[in-house]
């Protein structure tokens, strides 16, 4: 939905507590060394200083007519919260502070599970920081020495203290949001499917049903083969 020169990617609407999610989604090809971390944050920064302000001084300015053109119906809505929603990284950490919070979709799903699918309190775990590690309790930054020939070369790096940190669901897991969604097109399709008016599931996979499909598969391609 287009607001203000940007566009509101995705949101949810809790009809028990009258909550309401906004998302911008930043969903990139996931970085995997520091540096493609760091190139990120141009991005997750644009999400948290640019476009949620904008989303926040729209929607808020006239609830009523953004809850009309976005679900096709007005709304009562109390409370309204805003994250920039990544599929895997949150940033270097080097990213400026802003009101607003980013988050990757295991640590929604993870607050969605701990709240039993009540999204004001999910969201509010969330703002408060629940699903982040805690420095020197879950982890520490480190300084290592690396040997290369004759040349000692120091860098960063961080050690895990503990297992205590954890954004896992129980395999198979369903979550139940009561609500309706806003964009369905930009949920991502292996995350969710719909199984009522507005009723949606969060479905993970355990590894022994991938683990058939697998096989399944194999199978199948040797079956192929033979028959050639």
């Amino acid at each position: 939905m287009p607001v203000e020169g940007t566009d509101i990617d995705y949101g949810i609407y809790d009809k028990e507590s009258h909550s309401l999610i906004l998302f911008e989604m930043k969903w990139f090809v996931e970085p995997v060394t520091s540096v493609e971390i760091k190139s990120k944050d141009q991005e997750i920064s644009k999400g948290l200083h640019v476009q949620l302000p904008k989303y926040k001084e729209v929607v808020e300015n006239n609830i009523k007519d953004f809850t009309l053109k976005a679900f096709h119906r007005e709304l009562e809505v109390k409370k309204i919260s805003y994250f920039v929603l990544t599929r895997v990284s949150i940033g270097s950490g080097l990213i400026e502070p802003s009101p607003f919070t980013v988050v990757n979709i295991r640590m929604f799903k993870k607050a969605l599970f701990d709240a039993k699918g009540q999204l004001n309190v999910a969201a509010e775990n969330l703002q408060n920081g629940s699903y982040y590690p805690k420095i020197n309790e879950e982890f520490s930054l480190e300084k290592v020495t690396i040997m290369m020939r004759k040349v000692k070369v120091i860098v960063d790096s961080f050690k895990i203290l503990n297992n205590s940190f954890d954004l896992s669901v129980p395999n198979d897991e369903i979550v139940h949001l009561h609500g309706i969604e806003m964009n369905p097109d930009k949920m991502p399709k292996s995350r969710a499917r719909q199984v009522g008016k507005s009723q949606y599931e969060l479905i993970i996979k355990s590894p022994s049903s991938v683990k058939k499909g697998r096989n399944k598969k194999k199978r199948k391609r040797r079956k192929r083969a033979k028959k050639k």
